[in-house]
């Protein structure tokens, strides 16, 4: 019985998953539990998260080492095989150490002060680890049948929806405490004439412990980075895997084929227009004779048209300038999704409360794996709606932006239409962004020459990510542009009482 065009393995399935939560999860597992690790007391204190967004941009060496090693490389050699081998024997090497030393500090005579040194260096490792995914986990997921690249973005929201899963359920986003700690004193003083007694008390802040510790968390981080990498050795090398990556293999000689003799119609009496679509040339000038000669090359170009509708491309074939608008669009939307929001989402949620900002970042999270899997049944490959997600993710964006700006007092602050209205903002700029990263995914993999148009998404990802980092980082960290906002829960605690004996 003849196999269904859009039918695929469970066990495969279920792998690539699993090989896509991979890809983000050490850096978003360090993001998430940096306010335990700030509250353990590590040397940097809260200047550490601006260490990570340093450590995690300076990780794009890996694509550019890896983008010009494919540059050189002979061009029937495809590196990604072993490279990715390097990244996940890191990634579980790394995520292994983390649980034992990321508490381990040392002394910089550089500012003379102690770092986590440690533990900067194994982020320096996550980061170059995944910023290094998107140019060779995605060329590697071409070789399956298109189906499949859907799951693995399911898969990837996955690395950011475990690691906050956890640590919601370790305690991470608990109000801090007011708590005295000191018995009640008496301080006699004078002032003038007369002697006072205070009656006094020393309090602190306290930040409530997790139900488990750090240790625990990163243990759960090295065994999820295991199973990630185990699924990529299966993928490899398991029959059922191979037997998907056949069905690509012939389905992409033939693609080969018919896109060849399409891009040559020109000479056919017909010509490739910019928006995909094969178009029928106005031979009406043509003469009698010219026509004739034609009418044997037009039957094979009519046949060469119905081979490209069996194929199933939702697109049709693109043209270099949609190429190039659907990449600035990808650009655009991870810069801003990547680098420029994330760096000031605590100005952002920060003001309304600490639930507030939990819960934005958590439903975040939640929100990009049902976005993808929404996709993965039904991918609707329109520019048109890429274009209008895109502003509208902008849109929402914008707002995330103007409640940052506006702190510490952002538009209705301490009110439930606020907590709601910056909540919604936050998962809307999560949804959108991730509709579009998957179309966009989706449709370039469709196309003839997926593997190097996914290769290029790889690289527009880094890309856009790299320069909203850049342009955010002094504006947070040396310009100050943002304004923090701190509740002090001892603020207007009374530490002494004053009662005047004589």
């Amino acid at each position: 019985m003849e196999e269904k065009p859009d039918s695929f393995s469970w066990p495969v399935l279920f792998l690539v998953m699993l090989f896509g939560s991979g890809t983000w999860l050490a850096i978003n597992a360090l993001w998430v539990e940096l306010p335990l690790l700030v509250a353990s007391g590590v040397p940097e204190g809260y200047t550490l998260g601006s260490y990570l967004i340093v450590i995690t941009q300076a990780g794009n060496l890996g694509p550019f080492l890896f983008t010009i090693a494919t540059y050189w490389a002979p061009k029937n050699k495809k590196l990604e095989i072993p490279v990715i081998y390097i990244l996940i024997s890191l990634a579980s090497l790394s995520t292994f150490l983390m649980i034992f030393f990321w508490d381990v500090t040392t002394y910089w005579k550089v500012d003379n002060m102690e770092h986590s040194t440690i533990m900067l260096i194994l982020t320096f490792l996550f980061s170059t680890i995944a910023c290094t995914t998107p140019v060779t986990y995605l060329p590697f997921i071409s070789r399956f049948p298109g189906k499949y690249l859907m799951y693995y973005f399911i898969g990837e929201g996955f690395s950011a929806l475990l690691p906050s899963i956890v640590t919601l359920i370790q305690g991470v986003g608990e109000q801090p405490k007011c708590v005295p700690v000191s018995d009640v004193y008496t301080n006699i003083t004078m002032e003038g004439n007369s002697t006072v007694e205070l009656q006094c008390r020393d309090w602190e802040v306290v930040y409530p412990k997790g139900r488990f510790s750090s240790e625990v968390f990163f243990g759960f981080l090295f065994v999820m980075t295991f199973i990630s990498s185990t699924s990529f050795v299966l993928l490899n090398f398991l029959p059922v895997a191979k037997k998907e990556r056949s069905k690509i293999k012939n389905k992409a000689q033939e693609v080969e084929d018919v896109s060849t003799s399409t891009y040559m119609l020109k000479s056919n009496g017909k010509r490739d227009t910019e928006d995909g679509e094969v178009r029928e040339q106005d031979t009406s000038l043509m003469s009698n004779k010219d026509s004739d000669e034609n009418t044997e090359e037009n039957k094979n170009v009519d046949s060469d048209d119905i081979k490209i509708k069996s194929l199933n491309l939702p697109f049709g074939l693109l043209g270099r300038r949609r190429v190039i608008y659907l990449l600035v669009l990808l650009g655009w939307i991870n810069a801003l999704t990547n680098s420029i929001l994330p760096s000031v989402q605590t100005y952002s949620c920060g003001p309304y409360s600490m639930q507030t900002f939990h819960l934005a970042a958590a439903l975040d999270n939640i929100v990009m794996p049902i976005v993808y899997l929404t996709v993965s049944f039904k991918l609707y490959s329109s520019i048109t709606l890429v274009s209008v997600l895109t502003f509208l993710c902008t849109l929402a964006g914008s707002y995330c932006m103007l409640t940052a700006a506006m702190s510490p007092t952002p538009p209705l602050q301490f009110s439930a239409a606020g907590d709601v209205f910056v909540i919604l903002a936050w998962m809307s700029v999560a949804g959108l962004s991730s509709y579009v990263k998957a179309t966009i995914g989706g449709i370039m993999r469709s196309q003839p020459n997926n593997r190097r148009l996914l290769l290029w998404f790889g690289i527009v990802t880094q890309i856009g990510s790299f320069v909203g980092a850049v342009i955010m980082f002094p504006l947070v960290n040396v310009f100050n542009v943002f304004e923090e906002y701190y509740k002090d829960p001892c603020e207007g605690v009374d530490v002494c009482v004053e009662e005047v004996l004589y």
